[in-house]
């Protein structure tokens, strides 16, 4: 035969034989989360107890969510707050990634609104928390980013509030 032949194969079924573990701790889950949500989570902590926050979902307590954002010669920043009435559970924060050019509030205080959702909802797997806190509060100073946080009933991408760079 004449040209360039290329032989595909059928894929052959494939079962690890390694049950996954739970991790032992809440950071050794984060870390082995693929690198884009790692990211999201360099520099977080309780501020208290670790298991303050989960006590607080499962009694149904008041929690608030509270992210900022910024920019500064276009590196940007942000940081969130989980606090109960009286007392900050959790904190974190961290660099928006992008470019400087393109870096803005909007998109750091983004950022900080999907670092700490993100966070929230990883929170809840890892301690198998199914019920969703039932007395929430969101607070940013970003308009745009508290609109874009509420309820909608069609699906958005990511993509449709938050660009590529390229």
């Amino acid at each position: 035969p004449q040209g360039n032949f290329l032989q595909f194969t059928c894929p052959t079924k494939y079962k690890s034989q390694r049950r996954c573990q739970q991790p032992d701790t809440f950071q050794d889950y984060i870390d082995a989360l693929p690198e884009w949500e790692r990211q999201l989570f360099l520099y977080w902590k309780h501020i208290t107890n670790h298991e303050d926050l989960k006590t607080q979902i499962l009694l149904g307590k008041m929690l608030y969510y509270v992210t900022d954002g910024g920019a500064d010669d276009g590196i940007g920043y942000f940081g969130w707050v989980i606090a109960s009435d009286t007392t900050v559970l959790v904190e974190g924060s961290g660099n928006t990634l992008g470019s400087e050019h393109l870096m803005e509030s909007l998109r750091t205080e983004t950022y900080g609104s999907i670092a700490m959702f993100t966070f929230l909802l990883h929170y809840r797997t890892y301690y198998n928390i199914t019920d969703v806190p039932s007395n929430q509060q969101f607070s940013c100073d970003n308009n745009q980013v508290i609109s874009r946080t509420t309820t909608r009933e069609e699906k958005i991408a990511p993509t449709t509030y938050i660009p590529a760079d390229y």
